[in-house]
């Protein structure tokens, strides 16, 4: 059975209106097909046969919520809002789909957050949650000109949690700003897809702050479009997976006005059987002189079994640009485990130091210290599953 015949029950759920605004997207995924390894861009990340059984919808659950001092809290558990009123519940479909991975969200998803920060409302903790079954939603944000707003993404699928997608699409205009953090915990039984794309108007600015961990399947889009001159893009990223976690991760920066610039820095931790995939792509567009990119991979192995990938991807049309890249995948250097232990800390706690040095440093996220604590959390509770006293 397909993919798509197995989520052909979850389509046929939807209201009537939803799914007649939905079809088009729907009969493009029944006729493109999903994304295999043929393509180059998923040759790591199966879905055929991930989905182990036809997805269920799911059900309301009652979950206490987090809370972050300056952030004003929206929820999502199953699916089902929390704490959301009318005017920020997104349920028009789609606009248009550009990459074939997301027409599953654009077909399925029927419920979201549409937020546009205003006055004293300029920043937001979105807390989602799902439990069980197959959950889809599509957030949708517009910061306006020279506004200045936070977001921090709370996302967590637990071991029941079916198949699952969701978008966040993101609108800058001239010379706004968005600083974002995202946490992403995947043990869901089912594979969970995350897109997030933005496009970025005239001096606009982005920073976005993502940790992702967990024994699930999961697959993150992040798509950056620098559509006008000044606009510029950051991208720090954690990703650890552990058990036999599999994360995979596409970003991809598009240069497309001159003087625009991007920096992206991922740090991965691989520990037990866990995958770790990362694909920087920066594409630098003709008209897009004195463009200024950079990029900067490093990975960590902390299990003989567990396996990361790391690949900067660069494609440059214009001749007047500065654009730079590195990639390292290692172990824990012995030369600085040995330093350590002359201080008299013993090797183990040497060890766990270097360790939460290496990826904390790339989660700073001065924009809302609660988040950031959060973040930093996450990453302790992740690194529970390092070896601490031995190197691979």
């Amino acid at each position: 059975m397909s993919l798509t015949d197995q989520l052909q029950p979850l389509f046929e759920r939807l209201p009537e209106d939803k799914r007649a605004a939905r079809r088009a997207f729907w009969d493009r995924l029944v006729a493109e097909g999903f994304p295999g390894t043929k393509h180059e861009r998923w040759r790591f990340t199966d879905l055929a046969g991930a989905v182990a059984e036809p997805p269920t919808s799911p059900g309301p659950a009652q979950i206490e919520l987090p809370s972050f001092e300056g952030l004003r809290r929206v929820g999502f558990i199953n699916g089902h809002t929390q704490s959301v009123d009318d005017r920020e519940r997104l349920e028009a479909p789609a606009t248009s789909v550009s990459d074939p991975s997301d027409l599953v969200n654009a077909a399925l998803a029927a419920s979201g957050l549409q937020w546009q920060p205003e006055g004293d409302d300029t920043a937001l903790h979105l807390c989602t949650r799902s439990t069980e079954g197959s959950v889809h939603l599509r957030h949708r944000i517009h910061v306006p000109t020279g506004a200045h707003a936070v977001l921090y993404w709370d996302d967590l699928a637990e071991t029941d949690a079916d198949f699952g997608t969701q978008t966040l699409e993101i609108q800058l205009d001239d010379n706004a700003r968005l600083d974002v953090a995202r946490s992403h915990l995947n043990n869901a039984g089912g594979p969970q897809l995350l897109r997030s794309e933005a496009r970025l108007a005239a001096g606009a600015t982005l920073n976005m702050t993502g940790f992702d961990a967990g024994s699930g399947l999961s697959r993150h889009n992040l798509q950056i479009m620098l559509d006008a001159p000044g606009a510029r893009v950051l991208l720090n990223g954690v990703y650890a997976p552990f058990a036999k976690g599999h994360i995979d991760t596409f970003a991809s920066v598009d240069h497309a006005s001159r003087e625009t610039v991007s920096r992206m820095h991922f740090r991965g931790l691989g520990m037990e059987k866990g995958t770790g995939l990362l694909t920087g792509r920066v594409h630098v567009h003709r008209d897009a002189q004195r463009a200024d990119s950079d990029q900067q991979l490093a990975g960590l192995l902390l299990s003989p079994k567990a396996r990361i990938n790391a690949k900067p991807e660069l494609e440059i049309y214009a001749d007047d640009v500065v654009c730079a890249h590195g990639n390292a995948i290692g172990q824990i250097d012995e030369n600085a485990l040995h330093y350590l232990q002359t201080r008299g800390i013993d090797r183990a706690t040497a060890r766990a130091m270097l360790i939460s040095g290496f990826a904390a440093e790339t989660l700073a996220f001065p924009a809302n210290e609660g988040a950031h604590a959060d973040l930093l959390k996450a990453l302790d509770n992740a690194l529970q599953h390092a070896d601490w006293s031995e190197t691979p």
